[in-house]
């Protein structure tokens, strides 16, 4: 070689990709390390609660539905009941309606005879007694009083009078 040749001296080679690659990406060092291993536990963790929040969610919709349709069944259940009884009754008083509409008078002991054929307690639970009003002019009253307290109720009194 020439001592004047120059050519090698006088060119550089330029830097390698492994060289430029590394100079364009950040320094690592310990903290950077540490911070994307917490970073990512962190992501798992909120990961987690999240799926955990929809889980409650999801299973506290559908507790709640079963809960709903089981409550609606039975609230119906209870209307038809209700309903059930108080037809029951209804006929009861419906009997009673008969048995004014076929006799000119029903007395006491008429009256007494129905309900107790109609054995309350066993046929009608629930249903503590049977009564009816009688409609008494002012001008009777004093009579009325009169018959009801020769039937045995001698402190009988109508009020207001």
């Amino acid at each position: 070689m020439d001592k004047f040749d120059t050519r090698k001296d006088s060119v550089k080679a330029g830097p390698s990709n492994n060289e430029l690659l590394q100079s364009l990406t950040l320094p690592r060092n310990w903290f950077t390390d540490v911070m994307s291993h917490q970073g990512m536990i962190w992501f798992v963790f909120l990961c987690l609660i999240l799926l955990t929040w929809l889980a409650w969610f999801i299973t506290a919709q559908v507790v709640n539905s079963r809960l709903r349709a089981q409550f609606d069944i039975q609230v119906d259940d209870t209307r038809i009941a209700i309903e059930k009884r108080l037809r029951s009754q209804e006929q009861a008083l419906l009997g009673g309606v008969g048995l004014f509409a076929a006799s000119e008078r029903v007395d006491r002991d008429e009256w007494h005879a129905y309900v107790h054929s109609l054995n309350l307690e066993k046929n009608y639970p629930g249903m503590q007694g049977m009564g009816f009003s009688q409609v008494i002019q002012p001008r009777d009253m004093e009579k009325h009083q009169q018959i009801i307290r020769a039937e045995g109720f001698s402190t009988y009194v109508v009020r207001p009078p």
